[in-house]
Order: C-alpha cells, then structure tokens, then sequence
C-alpha cells in the first residue's frame, strides 16, 4: 500500500515526489525483480534521519557483474582480476570517488589515468581502452544513474542500456551510444551527450518541456495539494513502472500513461548522505544558462525519492 504526494515543479522538467510513505519492509534482496514496489519503510521529511538498509545493493551490483564481457573480466583492479574477487568492484568504486571527490570537472581520461598511475590498474598500453570503458560502467552502477551496456563485438562506444520494450517519454535520452573519444570531455558534458539524465532548472519559464515541443504554453502545474496516487491511478488509469535506473525516475509516457518510479529510496538517502558518486556528474560552470544539472539540482532531484 503506497500513500503519496505527486505533482509539477516548475524548476525541473520532471514531476516531483513530495512525499512518499510506503508500508513495507525494509530494502531487501528479494525485490529485485523488474517492476516490483520498493520495499522500504520511509517516515518523516528528512531522508539524511532514518536508518538505512542497503543490503540489497550487494545482491544487485552481483546481478551487474554478470553482465560484464570477458573482455574486461580479465582486467585486474586492486590485487585482482574482476572475475576473481566480486570485491574488486568495490576498490574501483572508492578509487574512482577518491579522486573525482578532489577533482572538479573530471573526465573518464583522468580518471583511468589516476587509476593507472596509482596501480589501481595495469599500466600496459593495450589495456587502456577497456580500462575506459570499465570506468564508465563503474561510474553508472555506483551511481545507478545508468546501466552500461556492452557491444560483443565493438568497443569503440560509450552503450547505455535500453530497454526498448519498456514504456518511456523520449524526452530523458536522446542517444543511447556516443564515441568513445568523448571520454576526455568532463562528466557533466559526457552524460549531456547522451540527454536530461540529471534534471536541471530550466530558463525562468512557467511552462514544462513536452516530448513534440521545447515549451508548452497550455501546460499548468500540478500541485501536491491538488491529486493523490489513487487518483492518478484510478480516474486517470496512470500505471506505475518501478525501475532500478535513476535517470528514468518521473519519467511518464503520455503514450502508455506510465509514470516509472525509482524503486530504491535508501539509495539515494545514501548518497545525500555520503555525497556519492553521482555528485561526480555535477557541472561546474557558473552561467545561469547552463543546461547542465549543479550539485544543489542533484541533491533537490537525490531527495524526490526518499521524500
């Protein structure tokens, strides 16, 4: 049984939860299968108060690690190679926010280099261009942003993976694959290539984005005050799609009339905790008109979830 709160924020161009209570356990490994309800008990304003439980991440970043090619299995991070420790993944995951936590702006480049240079990986040249593509996955499973996806044959591009036969507005991603030599760019410039993964405030406008135009001007917000859950639901039949991607969370599908929802609300009470990975993306220009999400549009976007 969920109770909540959903309505428009002009700022953002996606719907905003203002306060959701699920009456259930706690996260937990069983509820990893696509479209199930979260299962965590969320009470008060405040997602930084309660206590957490992020055993489950284990059991999903696992499911994760059985997607990697053998290609980049044989890369060795830390002591090991990642088909020989599963703990690999987490060394690379703390490296990476060792170095991008002191460094604004950082590229994908940098960051393999720093793990190169440190011994966090192998030196050997040939090895580079996986090491790449290892660092992007990593960055989209520590932060659940993204899931990669891997070309058996290619690895000449950056892959986010798509679930094509899964309702979305098309307004989040614009491409799913950019050239790899698009690593060198800052990570807020890299994930603007690929859409509105994060949101950001939009140019002083009343109005929202639509999937067939850039502004709508017939559109007026939705208020909290003004529906509910059971009336999305019942009188405008709105489906609910639970999902394990961030960037996808309050996307809706007029097509479908499906509204998909992030379904682990620990994670991101986690990350606003511990400024994760996620803040890595963060842009780090000062122009007003800058398309690019900020570390306060992370954190306003890390607390729609929990909320």
């Amino acid at each position: 049984m969920v109770a909540t709160k959903i309505g428009w924020s002009p700022s953002f161009r996606k719907l905003s939860i203002t306060r959701v209570i699920v009456l259930l356990a706690k996260d937990s490994p069983n509820g990893l299968r696509r479209n199930q309800p979260p299962q965590v008990k969320l009470c008060g304003t405040d997602p930084t108060q309660f206590a957490l439980d992020m055993r489950w991440y284990a059991e999903w970043l696992s499911q994760q690690r059985e997607k990697i090619p053998s290609y980049l299995l044989y890369l060795r991070v830390g002591q090991y190679k990642l088909q020989e420790k599963q703990q690999s993944l987490r060394v690379l995951f703390e490296a990476i926010d060792d170095y991008t936590c002191g460094i604004e702006g950082a590229s994908i480049d940098e960051i393999t280099v720093h793990l190169r240079d440190t011994g966090v990986f192998d030196s050997a040249e040939d090895q580079e261009h996986h090491q790449t593509l290892l660092v992007f996955a990593a960055l989209g499973w520590a932060s659940m942003l993204y899931q990669a996806d891997f070309d058996l044959h290619l690895a000449d591009e950056l892959i986010i993976n798509c679930d094509s036969d899964q309702p979305h507005s098309g307004i989040v991603f614009d491409t799913f694959k950019v050239p790899i030599e698009l690593s060198d760019r800052p990570l807020s410039v890299l994930l603007k290539a690929f859409g509105q993964l994060l949101p950001a405030p939009s140019s002083n406008s009343p109005y929202f984005a639509s999937k067939t135009s850039s502004m709508v001007s017939v559109w007026q917000p939705l208020h909290p005050d003004e529906t509910n859950a059971y009336l999305l639901h019942v009188l405008l039949r709105v489906h609910i799609r639970w999902v394990d991607v961030l960037a996808l969370h309050l996307d809706y599908d007029k097509s479908t009339r499906t509204l998909t929802l992030f379904r682990y609300p620990s994670f991101c009470a986690a990350m606003l905790r511990g400024r994760g990975s996620i803040y890595a993306f963060s842009s780090i220009e000062n122009a007003s008109a800058d398309p690019r999400a900020k570390e306060e549009d992370i954190e306003q976007f890390l607390r729609e979830p929990p909320n």
